[in-house]
This record gives C-alpha cells, structure tokens and sequence, in this order.
C-alpha cells in the first residue's frame, strides 16, 4: 500500500512541486482568463483594424500638413479610453512626421484641427464622454458594436 500511495505521489509532482487540486484548479482558472483575454483582444484589434480603414478612406492624407505619404492612425484622445478609442471624430491620419511631433511636442496642431473641422461644442463632448469610464461589459458590448458593423 504504501508503494501505491508513493507512486501516485511521484505521479502528482512537476518539477518537485506537488500539484495540489487547489493548484491544478488555480492553473485551469487562469488558463481560461487568458483564453477569454486573447479572445477579447482579438476583438479589439479588428474593431481597431475596421476604424482605421474608415478613417483612412476618409482623411487619405495628412490632416496637419496634406502628405499622402506614411500614413498613420491618430487620435486625439489616447486609445486607452475606450469611450472614444472607435470614434471617428477622435481619430485622423497623420504622417509619421506630424505623428511623431504630436506625441513628442503635445496636440496643439491637432487640437486646432479638430476645432477647425467639429467646433468648440464637439470638442467639449468628446472630452466628457472620454472621462467616462466603461465597464468591462459595456466595453464587450462597444467592441461588439464595432466589429458587427454598428456604429461606435
């Protein structure tokens, strides 16, 4: 008896650790988040993918200084709200130049833009709702939205 319960012990033991059932259900726990988060990510990058390509078709150049060359995705308010992250008011086309300068040197350039072509109002609207914050639901439900062809 006491070989068959030694065996069943070297059998539970990975690396010298022993795999406790609390471990083993531990591991399974995160390996299902990790599943769900690459799902999600996945999600986010093609709803990502769907409103650059809208803006692009949009834009087709820079929105500070007209190049049609090395186009990049933009936005005004940072990606990490994602209130206004698939806005379409929040996001441009900017050279890399212009890019490069609106994230080293501040927004100004397309702050003024932006008032330029939306106004004051639209402006202020953005600003508040980006102060929203989105519940992981709603956020699913945003990336949902997107992705589905809906409107952000």
């Amino acid at each position: 008896m006491d070989e068959i319960k030694k065996a069943a012990s070297t059998l539970g033991k990975i690396g010298g650790k022993s795999r406790s059932p609390k471990k083993v259900s531990a591991s399974r726990k995160n390996a299902k988040k990790a599943t769900a988060a690459r799902k999600e990510n996945g999600k986010v990058k093609k709803a990502d993918a769907i409103i650059r390509d809208i803006v692009m078709a949009r834009d087709r150049r820079c929105v500070i200084c007209g190049s049609p060359d090395n186009l990049q995705w933009s936005h005004l308010i940072t990606r990490r709200k994602y209130s206004v992250r698939w806005d379409t008011r929040n996001s441009c086309m900017m050279c890399a130049r212009c890019h490069f300068r609106h994230h080293r040197q501040g927004p100004e350039e397309y702050v003024l833009w932006f008032l330029r072509n939306y106004g004051q109002e639209e402006y202020e609207a953005l600003v508040l709702r980006s102060n929203t914050p989105l519940s992981p639901a709603e956020r699913r439900e945003l990336v949902a939205s997107v992705v589905s062809g809906g409107k952000p």
